[in-house]
């Protein structure tokens, strides 16, 4: 079947029956002729050159999006086709990778900032940037806190900003240490090694951080 839909050109999307605190459920525990999807078939997707896309198992679980990626490592997938999976290729098949799915020039501002490399046990999200604004920050005091942030003025996200990043997985450019990320109105204008930074621009320091898009 992978072997027909690469043929054809179709993509996939491929809800993984995989969230964290629950237990994985096999073929054996439900009813005859009711099969459950295995991780596997996310590597034999990617062996067979079909453009698929990971899917969480719910709606409500799309929080765990790189949970079920990481475990999608765990099976076959290459940490690069996993983090891929949940960024660059949704948006290649809804049409819309000129502006979001990858960090590189013209497209907008949509970072995650992690403490550590995106599949690691430790991991965990710091900061959410959606079009050059702030709406995640968590908050240093208590880990099991979380803080949104609710200003949306129309001036909100306007200023120019620099993001000087420790690690920097582009996917189109590669993975960029100790780089630079300048944000204009909400867009990303550059992206790769340190550089000059224009005057009166908001620096944010993320070098102690992992920025994926």
């Amino acid at each position: 079947m992978a072997d027909f839909l690469a043929e054809q050109n179709v993509p996939v999307i491929f809800q993984a029956p995989v969230s964290p605190r629950t237990v994985y459920e096999t073929d054996e525990e439900r009813p005859e002729f009711e099969a459950l999807p295995k991780m596997e078939a996310a590597s034999l997707l990617a062996k067979a050159g079909v453009h698929f896309a990971l899917d969480s198992s719910s709606d409500s679980a799309s929080r765990d999006l790189l949970f079920v990626a990481g475990s999608s490592v765990r099976m076959g997938l290459t940490r690069k086709q996993a983090l891929r999976s949940v960024t660059l290729t949704p948006a290649e098949i809804l049409g819309v990778d000129d502006l979001l799915g990858s960090i590189e020039k013209g497209k907008a501002a949509d970072l995650v900032f992690l403490t550590d490399e995106p599949f690691a046990a430790s991991s965990r999200v710091e900061q959410v940037m959606v079009g050059g604004e702030m709406v995640f920050v968590r908050k240093s005091s208590d880990d099991r806190t979380e803080s949104y942030l609710k200003d949306r003025s129309p001036e909100k996200g306007k200023d120019r900003i620099a993001i000087r990043a420790g690690t920097t997985y582009s996917l189109t450019e590669g993975i960029i240490h100790d780089g630079l990320i300048l944000i204009e109105n909400g867009k990303i204008v550059y992206v790769g090694q340190s550089r000059s930074i224009p005057s009166e621009t908001k620096v944010i320091d993320a070098s102690g951080d992992v920025v994926i898009p």
